[in-house]
């Protein structure tokens, strides 16, 4: 049986692991995670799906501030073939990857929209300062 982990807590630091303060503005940061969501929502198998999967995934784990909290499946699956090897274990047939995706996004998602749109003031806590 396929284990899925929860992601670890998001990270609030703004800096990468050699020190140097992180550039990436958070809302482009959002729209990678995104991207890539809708990225593994849609199945594609094309060369530049592949391409973008692998740069996406690398850029997004390389952010010290959201890495550590990207989904497991996308953290040990380097390349969309092992992301479709990894669904076709987890998902044989057509049985929900969409709901599976869904739940392995929402904490990250939920994340960013607290700290763009915090209906209270503890909900933004450990969100960069804007």
């Amino acid at each position: 049986m396929l284990e899925v982990r929860p992601a670890p807590p998001l990270a609030a630091a703004t800096r990468n692991a050699r020190g140097e303060a992180s550039s990436r503005a958070l809302m482009d940061v959002a729209s990678d995670v995104m991207r890539l969501k809708d990225l593994l929502a849609s199945r594609s198998t094309s060369a530049i799906s592949r391409y973008e999967y692998s740069m996406l995934r690398l850029l997004l784990l390389g952010d010290p501030r959201i890495g550590p909290a990207m989904p497991t499946f996308v953290r040990t699956c380097r390349t969309l073939e092992q992301v479709r090897a990894f669904s076709g274990k987890a998902f044989p047939g057509d049985s929900a990857p969409e709901t599976f995706l869904d739940e392995q996004f929402h904490p990250l998602i939920s994340w960013f929209e607290a700290c763009y749109a915090p209906s209270d003031p503890h909900l933004d806590e450990g969100c960069p300062r804007r």
